[in-house]
């Protein structure tokens, strides 16, 4: 192939030296490329360009053939770009960065490449919207990745969205139908806080599943600039977690930062919720060693009473001094024992067959205030003499809707824990009272009461109140978890109520009413 030399040719493109060790075919085939090419002389001068590169740049070939690189640029020899091309001669080695020289609104990706005679440029047009996107995205993903709970994940996120997307960032979690605030973030380092009531303000719309919902403030700023955003629900599987509200001054969110603010909203539900997924699994595996060391423990007890009064009898016989009455006070402990290990046994498959979803439900419209005197009438022929329940029923019937057979064991769990952390002599009162479209069951004792924050733990399997651990009352923390699965079942719930500890505690049941469908079917027939 023949090569183009200085006394035979000029460049095809008008230079005077156009790399003569470059063939003219080859310079041709350039003007083909999508990416464009600037070949500089060792005087900085730029002796060819292709088409791809003038378009980059946004100049005609003719303003740039023969004219020093320096003139294209505003900074001239002090810019960053001339100092690279200097570098990249002086180390005699490659480097590529990213430029927005010589227009501010262009972004190129330049790699420059020393060659004998110069300098080799190629440039490629570079996405900076897209960019900028996977640029904060990154950052995002690192901050999400590290984080180790919900109030860690939201204060390192907060800062580095003030820093590289908006001027102010907060986000909430929803707790019990409330907004409450986990983290806020000022680009101007200000420690005014963002005033999350316009998350409050937005959040029934964002509850009925709203996408976003707009924010304009106006004088929200120092600068007294109006204040643009969006607040974003944190959604997983349509549960709401929470909402993470975007604000800016001066200049409103484009479209497509709306869409970026959207995948980092679902990108920190995501962490969010495998953040509470975790936790869950934690707290399962803390819940299942308790529940282990309680059954344990539990079984233990009855089991060595077995033993020990089986090994009396064996050494009695064969001492010859087995006497009657020993004996039959031997197999009296031995029933209770075995009464106990029974009823573990039965708690144990009765949470088994609730977690499985394989308890029978026969809802039925009865009178709670017969059957509940009833079930009372019949827990009473097992109390000690010293044990009394009030029951104070009203005189007219209570129609609710239930299983009767999950009622009974519901008040009969609520009984044996009255007993059990109530003294002596003391008196359990139970009663019926109509509540809103339901009836509530009620049952109160005067015993050790709840320490606070636990009204709700003493629901949880395997979880018991701190102080009914301390004192060691026996007990694997089931019966009320037990009790608020079979209510669940039965369209009810249960709730404890105790203002501290020793002052007792009232546990209600709520069932909802059976008058309509008892009304309806007399009606029917």
């Amino acid at each position: 192939m023949t090569e183009a030399t200085s006394a035979d040719t000029q460049s095809p493109h008008g230079g005077d030296s156009a790399h003569q060790t470059i063939p003219t075919l080859a310079l041709l085939l350039l003007d083909t490329v999508e990416e464009g090419c600037v070949f500089l002389d060792r005087t900085w001068r730029c002796t060819y360009l292709n088409a791809s590169a003038a378009l980059l740049l946004g100049c005609q070939r003719e303003e740039w053939l023969g004219q020093p690189v320096w003139s294209i640029f505003p900074e001239g020899e002090h810019s960053p770009f001339a100092q690279a091309c200097q570098q990249a001669v002086a180390d005699g080695a490659g480097t590529t960065f990213t430029t927005t020289l010589p227009s501010p609104e262009r972004q190129l990706m330049v790699s420059l490449s020393p060659c004998s005679d110069g300098l080799a440029l190629q440039i490629r047009g570079v996405d900076a919207r897209a960019q900028h996107r996977r640029d904060l995205l990154a950052g995002v993903g690192l901050v999400l990745q590290i984080a180790p709970d919900a109030a860690g994940t939201a204060a390192p996120l907060v800062r580095h969205l003030t820093t590289a997307f908006v001027d102010w960032v907060a986000v909430a979690k929803l707790d019990n139908d409330r907004l409450l605030p986990l983290a806020a973030s000022r680009a101007d380092s200000s420690d005014a806080p963002l005033p999350l009531d316009l998350a409050a303000a937005h959040q029934a719309r964002l509850l009925q599943g709203e996408r976003l919902a707009q924010v304009d403030l106006p004088g929200l700023f120092p600068s007294a600039a109006p204040a643009t955003g969006v607040i974003v629900p944190l959604l997983v599987r349509g549960r709401l977690l929470g909402v993470i509200t975007f604000l800016r001054y001066r200049t409103a969110l484009a479209q497509h930062e709306l869409e970026l603010a959207e995948e980092i909203a679902q990108r920190l539900a995501d962490t969010l919720e495998a953040q509470r997924l975790e936790q869950e699994a934690r707290n399962a595996l803390v819940a299942r060693d308790q529940f282990l060391a309680v059954a344990a423990h539990e079984l233990r007890t009855p089991l060595t009473a077995l033993r020990a009064h089986a090994q009396l009898v064996v050494r009695r016989q064969a001492a010859g001094r087995l006497e009657a009455r020993w004996l039959a006070e031997a197999m009296v402990a031995c029933e209770r024992a075995a009464i106990r290990l029974e009823q573990i046994g039965a708690d144990l498959l009765a949470v088994a067959r609730l977690r499985l979803d394989r308890m029978p439900v026969r809802r039925m419209p009865l009178d709670l205030t017969a059957l509940v005197q009833q079930l009372v009438d019949h827990y009473r022929a097992q109390l000690s003499a010293n044990q009394r329940v009030q029951v104070d029923l009203p005189s007219e019937p209570l129609i609710a809707l239930v299983d009767p057979d999950h009622l009974d064991d519901v008040l009969r769990e609520l009984l044996d824990n009255a007993v059990k952390f109530s003294p002596a002599g003391t008196t359990i009162r139970v009663w019926l009272e109509r509540n809103g479209d339901g009836v509530c069951l009620c049952v109160r004792d005067t015993g050790i009461g709840l320490p606070p924050g636990n009204t709700e733990a003493i629901f949880e399997p395997f979880n018991r109140a701190a102080n009914a651990q301390v004192r060691q009352i026996r007990g694997l923390g089931l019966g009320l978890y037990r009790c608020r699965e079979l209510l669940a079942r039965n369209g009810g719930r249960i709730w404890a109520e105790s203002q501290s500890e020793g002052s007792g505690t009232l546990m209600r049941c709520w069932l909802p009413r059976g008058d309509t469908l008892t009304q309806a079917a007399t009606a029917h027939a």
